[in-house]
């Protein structure tokens, strides 16, 4: 008899894996697909947002951007709950180009950084915004 290989210690932790929420139940279609967050989303399209000129000229050694601090967020999420709700805010209040290729970055960072505590969470945040968001699945 062959024995069973068994990849999960517990069902705790296979539901983690595999009992991920379908974002397109919670999260509205416009904002998974075009890429705005949801102030974009509900914005004017043709009005353009004039920034006041010391906004244009920030220094980069100011006080952390709100996607810095999301991301420190995101490397403290450890339950699947956690995760859900980093997910979805990160779908309604930063999804951009160029946010997607920082947070596919800090994602696939952990390894480098011996934060090998935070794969299964980045794993789980991984496969719930890869089929939305091409550039972390193909970082």
């Amino acid at each position: 008899e062959e024995e069973e290989v068994l990849i999960f210690e517990d069902s705790e932790q296979q539901k983690f894996y595999e009992d991920l929420v379908d974002l397109k139940d919670i999260i509205p279609a416009v904002l998974l697909t075009s890429g705005k967050s949801a102030a974009d989303a509900n914005a004017d399209p043709e009005a353009k947002p004039e920034r006041p000129p010391e906004e244009k000229e920030k220094p980069k050694d100011a006080a952390a951007s709100d996607f810095d601090l999301y991301l420190m967020r995101v490397s403290k999420a450890e339950s699947a709950k956690q995760v859900d709700d980093i997910v979805v805010e990160f779908f309604h209040d930063f999804n951009t180009k160029g946010n997607r290729q920082r947070l596919a970055c800090h994602l696939y960072g952990a390894h480098k950084i011996k934060q090998l505590h935070l794969l299964a969470p980045y794993a789980r945040i991984a496969a719930m915004v890869g089929p939305y968001v091409k550039e972390v699945p193909n970082l």
